[in-house]
């Protein structure tokens, strides 16, 4: 919290910022009941504005130590205000794809885009993932599978729900990039049929989203391994995901296979494998 809040430099900044905090007392010394007294006392834009400069703080920080560069308080809300006014805008885009219906965004994505499963290359493991939202928890299914078709892994979660649907696919994502992480896989396709979230994962721009946190770490995994790639799928080559992500709301725990196919999506893993014209091994 010094950095952020204590130290006299922090302090000018905030005294040209959100009014409602400038009075809070110096010791705040604790960031967890900062921000969730900044909850209870902050109106939404006033709190993201406080989570921006905040950043912005800690941006400042790293670049005094590692460029010899400080930005003053004028400089630093300046900075604050555009990256405020880019999450904004960041935010009404994200909104507006939302309200599109997933049938249409599916299709027209799907053009140059193949539809139904198919193998890996040589060497390769394919990756399929999926996410689902009720009104109390969220989905999440994983499965990988070689260049035969056979299922190496698989896995369903049940969480919270998130606060939309491009951000449970992306907490769907990062789901499958940590078990690709934790099983040592080399050369990986991830394939989803939330095509949003591919753009934004495959673009070099910084995603200001609710979600742009969890995309940004996903590009920083991928920037290390260049054998590690991210495909749009319709949703019918992404059929045995969808039904991992079915089983997962019904769950209290998360379930793991290593090995094994799990009876509710083996008929459909026969049918992609002979949709690819591979013969499934027994």
């Amino acid at each position: 919290m010094h950095i952020l809040w204590q130290c006299p430099a922090a302090r000018d900044v905030w005294a040209g910022s959100v009014r409602a905090i400038q009075k809070w007392t110096v010791e705040e010394d604790c960031f967890l009941v900062f921000w969730d007294k900044a909850m209870q006392k902050l109106e939404v834009e006033e709190l993201e504005i406080v989570a921006v400069v905040m950043r912005s703080l800690w941006q400042r920080m790293n670049s005094f130590i590692f460029e010899n560069i400080f930005n003053g308080p004028e400089s630093l809300l300046r900075k604050a205000k555009t990256m405020f006014d880019d999450f904004k805008e960041a935010q009404i885009k994200l909104l507006t794809q939302a309200e599109e219906p997933r049938q249409l965004e599916a299709s027209v994505s799907s053009r140059g885009s193949h539809v139904l499963w198919k193998k890996p290359d040589q060497g390769g493991i394919k990756v399929n993932w999926d996410a689902a939202l009720n009104s109390k928890f969220m989905g999440l299914g994983v499965v990988m599978r070689n260049e035969k078709g056979e299922v190496l892994a698989c896995a369903c979660s049940r969480r919270l729900p998130a606060i939309n649907y491009d951000v449970a696919e992306t907490v769907a994502l990062w789901f499958a990039v940590e078990l690709c992480l934790d099983l040592g896989f080399n050369r990986v396709t991830f394939e989803g049929d939330a095509q949003s979230v591919v753009k934004v994962v495959n673009s070099r721009e910084e995603d200001l989203s609710c979600g742009g946190h969890i995309i940004e770490d996903i590009k920083t995994i991928l920037e290390g391994r260049s054998a590690w790639t991210v495909q749009f799928i319709g949703r019918k080559g992404n059929e045995v995901a969808h039904l991992l992500v079915k089983n997962a709301l019904n769950l209290e725990f998360d379930k793991f296979w290593i090995d094994e196919c799990p009876a509710f999506i083996f008929l459909q893993v026969c049918k992609d494998i002979n949709c690819s014209g591979l013969q499934f091994d027994e």
